[in-house]
């Protein structure tokens, strides 16, 4: 009955297995006593087949009684002390303990180096139960060294295509990803996945396994419609198989959910992660590392659909957490921090972004070296952090060598790749130099388009940005018809309150304005300010951005008091929210300058131009755009001041007095 149990294992039949272990461990303890080497085998056996069927909490009490029956019969040493102590580290590492893990793993390899060789396949399993256990620690460097002497020891040794063989294969797979090294990653998992189908079969768990690993390395690559294809494969399979709340069952959603995120498929994102997030809790506890996990990915998924205090909170919860359970430098907390950042940042808590963003590039620099995938997207970040705080020339020094860094390791069409070309043409676009933002932004859309498709949220994001560009090159039909285009296919994809979807809208709104279509512009910009002020609230940097385009349009209408008035307010915020010096404060002061000209208050526009001109030219420098907006706004400040001069000087000589008129001033958008 042993060996049938075992065979039935082999072929992972795993609930047979139970069955039948669990058969005879009560006829051995009847028969043959509990404490009889034969029994102790029996509860072994099945506390590796409680594992197996993800009863970790069960295999593990099982694993500590056998353990400590067989060191007080047979001693510490005895081989199959050995082995119930390599099952025991297993469960640990099954429920979360990998400091236990580890620390149990490798006195079990220092023994039966000791005892049985350096080569004995027993030893060999320890050095891949330990090579496991690294990469769970976070000690991936570690994990790809052992992981690759037992897959070369394996293969001189068993064989190939032994079973052992190639879940070292898989291990070392794993390894490589977390490396960064996805194209090793994907060729090693490719080969592993093909000799298991062959060998144990297409709906074995190990097989299942391959197809899970292989999943996430396409994910990495940047192939997400394979990694959800196979992604949705794996899943059905392993539901039918192992059930609907095996923890690799649940691996496989939390697989399908980052796959379901990549290709912009958000909402079934969320419902998926909370799912997961439900079943893992509840099953394997509110701090087991694989809950945090999920955490993490519903986290990024309500980042993704504009629920950005949402976000926070959870991400907030999870670094905390990762923190006590994990240690503050584990590459799990690194990434917490930084799904914290970017909710910072979306939440226009951009010094926040910054500094938080700052200590996780430094880290993941020292600990996963400077060219990892996860310390580019870290300098990707805060790139983007750079952006927001009017550090433009620091964000397009650091966006440049993202994209060149990007496209040497991953390539020019891997969409992390595209993202990096996006944030740098945003940069070029703040710096004024537009026709190099519209160069590169017409050539990510074109990518995007091609790769991601045309209603992927990261294509929006490019079609958004280049009505930009198009607006500031003064081609304004283009932008219009652009920015309408954005605006259908966001209200329809991701919701008419969708913060992107706002983005669209404020976007349109400028340029409405510029083509002098300025009613349409007031009552889009009306609508957005009244939705970012319910939404994000009234301080957003988004939602100021509202007032200020609400403000212009308004001057244009000839609601010049309404003008001044809006203004005053959006530069009274700004500069007390992103500070007096920010090129978003200093547009809010020239549009107040030509509000006061608009309304014949000559000398305050000369003097608040004249402000604005000084630190446009200290700060942007003399031939940015905007700087050159400002001398010619100043120049008809004091042209206006000059004329009401020598006006008033007339009307002295003559006897009459003077009664101030305003006359319409030409309106710049720089915003």
């Amino acid at each position: 009955m042993s060996h049938l149990a075992y065979t039935y294992l082999s072929v992972g039949k795993l609930v047979e297995c139970e069955i039948l272990d669990s058969q005879v461990l009560e006829i051995r303890i009847r028969i043959q006593g509990i404490g009889h080497p034969d029994t102790l085998t029996s509860m072994s056996n099945l506390a590796h087949a409680y594992g197996n069927l993800g009863k970790w909490t069960e295999a593990e009490i099982m694993g500590t009684q056998v353990l400590e029956m067989y060191t007080r019969i047979l001693g510490k040493e005895h081989p199959y002390t050995l082995t119930s102590m390599s099952i025991l580290a297993q469960a640990y590492g099954n429920l979360g303990k990998w400091m236990e893990a580890e620390m149990m793993g490798t006195q079990v390899l220092e023994m039966r180096t000791r005892i049985l060789g350096k080569e004995h396949p027993y030893t060999l399993t320890s050095m891949s139960s330990l090579a496991h256990a690294y990469g769970n620690l976070g000690k991936w460097t570690e994990a790809e060294m052992m992981g690759t002497q037992v897959l070369e020891m394996y293969t001189r040794i068993l064989g190939k295509e032994h079973p052992y063989t190639l879940t070292s294969m898989s291990i070392l797979a794993q390894a490589y990803g977390n490396l960064g090294k996805w194209t090793e990653a994907e060729m090693i998992g490719t080969q592993a996945l093909e000799m298991r189908a062959r060998l144990l079969g297409k709906e074995h768990p190990y097989t299942l396994t391959s197809m899970s690993i292989l999943a996430q390395a396409y994910g990495n690559l940047g192939k997400w419609t394979e990694a959800e294809i196979m992604g949705t494969q794996v899943l059905e399979m392993r539901t039918r198989i192992l059930g609907k709340e095996h923890p690799d069952t649940l691996t496989s959603m939390d697989n399908l959910a980052q796959a379901y995120g990549n290709l912009g498929k958000w909402t079934e994102a969320e419902m998926m992660g909370t799912q997961v997030l439900e079943m893992r809790t509840r099953i394997l506890g509110k701090e087991h590392p694989d809950t945090l996990i999920s955490m993490s990915i519903l986290a990024r998924a309500y980042g993704n659909l504009g629920k950005w205090t949402e976000a926070k909170m959870l991400a907030t919860q999870v670094l905390e957490m990762y923190t006590r359970i994990l240690g503050k430098e584990h590459p799990y907390i690194l990434t917490s921090m930084s799904i914290l950042a970017q909710a910072y940042g979306s939440l226009g808590k951009w010094t926040e972004a910054e500094m938080m963003e700052t200590q996780v590039l430094e880290m993941r620099t020292r600990i996963l070296g400077k060219e990892h995938p996860y310390t580019l997207t870290s300098m990707s970040i805060l790139a983007q952090a750079y952006g927001n705080l009017g550090k433009w020339t620091e964000a397009e020094m650091m966006g440049t060598q993202v994209l060149e860094m990007r496209t040497r390791i991953l390539g020019k069409e891997h969409p992390y790749t595209l993202t990096s070309m996006s944030i740098l043409a945003q940069a070029y676009e703040n710096l004024g130099k537009w026709t190099e933002a519209e160069m590169m932004g017409t050539q990510v859309l074109e990518m995007r388009t091609r790769i991601l498709g045309k209603e992927h949220p990261d294509t929006l994001t490019s079609i958004s940005s280049l009505a930009q560009a198009y607006g500031n090159l003064g081609k304004w039909t283009k932008a219009e018809m652009m920015g309408t285009q954005a605006l259908e296919v966001r209200t329809r994809i991701l919701g008419k309150e969708h913060p992107y979807t706002l983005t669209s809208m404020s976007i349109l709104t400028q340029a409405y304005g510029n083509l002098g279509k300025w009613m349409e512009a007031e009552m889009m910009g009306t609508q957005v300010l009244e939705m970012r002020t319910r939404i994000l609230g009234k301080e957003h940097p988004d939602t100021l951005t509202s007032i200020s385009s609400l403000a212009q349009a308004y001057g244009n209408l000839g609601k010049w008091t309404e003008a001044e008035m809006m203004g005053t307010q959006v530069l009274e915020m700004r500069t007390r929210i992103l500070g007096k010096e920010h090129p978003d404060t200093l547009t809010s002061m020239d549009d107040l300058a030509q509000a006061y000209g608009n309304l014949g208050k000559w000398t305050e526009a000369e003097m608040m131009g004249t402000q604005v001109l000084e630190m446009r030219t200290r700060i942007l420098g003399k031939e940015h755009p905007y700087t050159l907006t400002s001398m010619s706004n100043l120049s008809h400040a004091e042209e206006g001041n000059l004329c009401l001069k020598v006006l008033c000087k007339e009307m002295r000589v003559a006897g009459t007095s003077v009664q101030r008129k305003g006359s319409k001033v030409m309106k710049y958008d720089d915003q």
